[in-house]
């Protein structure tokens, strides 16, 4: 195990010896370092400060138990479907063809997992002076909620390698254990939308359902809230209980993993192989097509520029329907989830126009996350983009608004979804789904900028904190300047006032050819 550890503290030395040359990095470091001292001079000075909020522990504990079950059922998703993704190129050819166990081998995977948890429980102990502002929790049940999580997360590592393991040579096992997830994770779902109907529509009702000892029963997520529950309302033995289940399970995934090392060794390799020879058909299918030439026209037009959109419809469109891939699904269940909860807004007298521009925040920030930019920062290097004709403005516009189309698609339903729910105008998804797209395009844009202000050889992590820092000043600015012209348009007439959009719109585009153009450069001239 002393060969692990080392290979992870060498590994530790090589990544801050690559970073400390890049200036991205201190300053990241200066703000994570920042919002620390502030966190804890917000704890020292108001941690005795309570925020009057009615029922607050409550309220916090159905939080809890959502946010647990939430984070064991990705977990374990991903470690029972990607499990042998633990390990990288590296490791397969240098650690497992040297003489170290393979148990040690899986521990060193899961040590490697742990500590990815790390930043997520630093977070959590950023905002514990939140949690006890706005929910009246006291610092015992704090200390309590925190080691909850660090067993949760142990436990999660633990069990979903030891199931990968366990079920290497049995796959149907492990679509069984896949198959009883899913199930449990819709039961609970269907029963908060049940609890949801019954109140009304009110989720103050979910809290009840959500507070029930019955979820309790829950593997991993449930045993988590249980413990943290009972604890908080003072009942000591039957925490103990789910203090046992959380702590036995690791020890019975480290056994199965001792015993069941060689099956998940042999999976990985084959996995890798498999792998390699996946890229292998690849790379002589595309030499086979190499000199195969099919001239097509995208809307009627053929300019040298269009052929980079035409370029990446086609690869989105791979596999898809109307561009739609996964991301799309959920997005349109954050749609429908949203609209829940705009409905329960609306029947509580907000304006639409507020109700509108929190739907387009939420969906606009959803698409931008997901938006896959590391594809087109590697369209930038190579050769083509450079040689084929046309100016290079038109070449970085054509090239992004690929995924403003597909943008355009999907924010039309996601906004349909949103607005059979909360009764808005149906001339709010026609304008919206414009704005959207044009916000889409406008990330696209200040990416292409951070590329040329950074330069390639930062990381994308860097580039894409520059462009949504900017994007998200931009989208300040317009969301004061929409709502005094919004409120002046809803006086005028409650039917016209969703035209801001349009304008807002406008402004995204023109903000976008701004950035384009001092980007323009990066096609001009190749270092």
């Amino acid at each position: 195990m002393d060969a692990c550890v080392f290979v992870i503290i060498q590994q530790w030395k090589n990544d801050f010896r690559k970073k400390k040359k890049q200036p991205p990095f201190w300053i990241g470091v200066s703000l994570v370092s920042l919002y620390l001292i502030y966190c804890i001079y917000q704890t020292i000075i108001h941690f005795r400060k309570v925020s009057p909020v009615s029922n607050g522990p409550a309220k916090f504990q159905a939080l809890s138990i959502v946010t647990f079950m939430f984070v064991s059922f990705v977990g374990l998703l991903l470690g029972i479907v990607k499990g042998n993704n633990w390990f990288t190129k590296a490791d397969i050819n240098l650690m497992f063809v040297a003489p170290i166990s393979p148990t040690h081998e899986l521990l060193y995977g899961m040590l490697r997992r742990m500590i990815v948890s790390i930043p997520i429980t630093l977070i959590l102990i950023t905002q514990l002076p939140n949690i006890h502002y706005y929910f009246a929790i006291s610092a015992k049940d704090l200390l309590i909620l925190l080691l909850t999580w660090i067993l949760l997360t142990i436990t999660l590592t633990v069990v979903s390698i030891a199931i990968y393991s366990a079920t290497a040579i049995h796959p149907h096992i492990r679509r069984l254990i896949l198959i009883a997830m899913f199930f449990c994770g819709g039961t609970v779902i269907l029963g908060a939308v049940v609890a949801l109907w019954r109140s009304g529509n009110n989720l103050g009702g979910v809290i009840p359902f959500l507070t029930d000892p019955a979820l309790h029963v829950v593997p991993f997520g449930g045993w988590a809230a249980g413990f943290f529950v009972n604890m908080m309302n003072g009942q000591v033995y039957q925490a103990m209980i789910y203090l046992g289940l959380l702590l036995v399970m690791p020890i019975v995934g480290l056994a199965l993993i001792a015993l069941n090392s060689s099956d998940y060794y042999e999976e990985v390799l084959a996995s890798i192989g498999h792998g390699y020879g996946i890229l292998h058909d690849a790379e002589d299918a595309i030499e086979g097509h190499a000199h195969q030439r099919r001239k097509t026209h995208l809307f009627g037009l053929s300019s040298g520029e269009v052929a980079l959109m035409q370029r990446r419809i086609t690869e989105q469109s791979k596999g898809t329907f109307l561009l739609l891939d996964r991301i799309s699904v959920i997005m349109f269940g954050v749609a429908t989830f949203l609209g829940a909860v705009m409905h329960v807004f609306m029947r509580k007298g907000m304006y639409p126009f507020i109700m509108e521009v929190i739907t387009l925040a939420v969906l606009s920030y959803m698409s931008i996350f997901t938006l896959p930019t590391e594809r087109f920062a590697e369209e930038l290097q190579k050769p083509f983009i450079f040689l084929m004709p046309g100016k290079p403005v038109k070449k970085l516009l054509f090239a992004s608004a690929a995924p403003m189309l597909k943008c355009l698609i999907e924010s039309a339903i996601c906004l349909s979804i949103v607005s059979v729910f909360s009764q808005l105008p149906a001339s709010f998804v026609f304008y919206g789904a414009i704005f959207q797209s044009s916000a889409i395009l406008l990330y696209c844009a200040a990416y292409v900028a951070s590329v040329r202000t950074l330069s390639l050889n930062h990381s994308q992590f860097s580039r894409k904190v520059l462009a949504l820092a900017v994007v998200s000043a931009i989208f300040m600015f317009e969301m004061s300047l929409g709502i005094n012209i919004g409120h002046e348009l809803y006086i005028a007439s409650t039917t016209i006032f969703v035209i801001v959009f349009l304008f807002l719109a406008v402004c995204n585009l023109i903000a976008a050819m701004v950035f384009f153009s001092s980007a323009k450069s990066i096609l001009e001239y190749r270092d």
